[in-house]
């Protein structure tokens, strides 16, 4: 059913040929041939949002075409991958996942900054991430200014409240003890977020995928109400998601770690699809909103603009430490019902 599950993602893009002058590639080999939703569709859906008064939070995402300009022999798709590890903060706060299906030429990478759980035993960690700020590498007292703008936020404040609502009310029921930290900036490779770092203890019997029930999809992928959240999305998005924004990890007999599939990309020998979102709240600005998703795209900007060729199988990592697992589950949550795929590795 996976591969099934692929062909129809890969069927699911639009044939838009115009090229996106709203933004500017990076990259000589690839140009950008379009963006859905459109800037004009965009600003009209958080005009929409903002309109709804039974809607706490939306997470709108944009998906980004590029489409190679130069034929590149024996191009391999998992450099995209290596070329994201090798960016700042990736190895320190990103969680790097990849996949690649026998007999389909697309392979989905991504280097996501949100741990969604990672259970040992009985003991669970997990983030709450919501709320972005770029990052100005250039002068580090405007970075630092721009942290700080973010921390004072009330904005971002509340965007980061809503997902710690939302976990600490999900995870009361199958945890014995439950503490979160304060909020802190994590800084990536052109952004930088609110993070609050979550602990528990499982009860008894808990299994991981109750866990994942528990907390899958979070208000920082989908928002809330989440069937409210789920609806307009499903109308107003424009595309497939796919398995943007799904869990993506690796479980064992008893451990179990799930990362959101976030500023990932499905690639095709001939184009790549770049996915990234961000959260709508009462005082978001629809520019500002695509602003920030643009620095969360520039990542896989610049990893295509420096595209190699180098092998990499497939291997789900959490910091430094690089796990191996058993079964890959991944939940479609935008287009139709729910779905639970599962995928034995070799």
């Amino acid at each position: 059913v996976v591969p099934q599950l692929c062909r129809r993602w890969e069927s699911s893009v639009d044939d838009d040929d115009d090229d996106d002058t709203d933004y500017d590639s990076s990259s000589e080999s690839y140009s950008v041939s379009s963006t859905v939703p459109s800037a004009e569709e965009w600003c009209a859906l958080v005009s929409q949002f903002r309109q709804r008064d039974d809607l706490e939070k939306v997470v709108l995402a944009r998906r980004r075409r590029f489409r190679r300009r130069v034929e590149q022999d024996n191009d391999d798709p998992w450099s995209l991958l290596a070329k994201l590890e090798a960016q700042p903060g990736a190895v320190d706060f990103c969680y790097r996942f990849g996949l690649e299906l026998a007999g389909s030429d697309a392979v989905f990478v991504g280097s996501s900054p949100e741990l969604l759980c990672d259970v040992r035993g009985r003991s669970l960690k997990c983030d709450v991430l919501a709320g972005t700020r770029k990052r100005d590498l250039a002068d580090p007292s405007a970075d630092a200014a721009l942290a700080e703008d973010l921390l004072r936020s009330a904005k971002d404040k509340v965007e980061n409240d809503i997902v710690r609502a939302f976990v600490e009310d999900r995870l009361r029921d199958v945890s014995a003890t439950l503490a979160f930290s304060s909020v802190a900036v994590v800084k990536l490779a052109n952004v930088q977020h609110l993070r609050r770092e979550v602990t528990a203890t499982l009860r008894p019997s808990i299994s991981n995928a109750a866990v994942l029930r528990s907390l899958h999809p979070t208000p920082a992928t989908l928002g809330t109400p989440p069937e409210k959240a789920r609806a307009f999305l499903r109308e107003g998005e424009g595309f497939d998601r796919g398995w943007f924004a799904g869990p993506f990890g690796a479980v064992s007999a008893e451990d179990a770690t799930f990362a959101v599939a976030l500023r990932s990309a499905l690639t095709l020998p001939s184009e790549t699809f770049a996915y990234a979102g961000a959260g709508i709240v009462a005082g978001s600005d629809a520019t500002k909103e695509a602003d920030e998703v643009d620095f969360k795209l520039k990542p896989i900007d610049d990893a295509l603009a420096a595209r190699g060729k180098k092998n990499k199988p497939f291997a789900f990592e959490g910091g430094k430490k690089a796990r191996r697992g058993v079964i890959i589950i991944i939940i479609i949550i935008i287009r139709g019902p729910p779905r639970t795929y599962t995928l034995p590795l070799a």
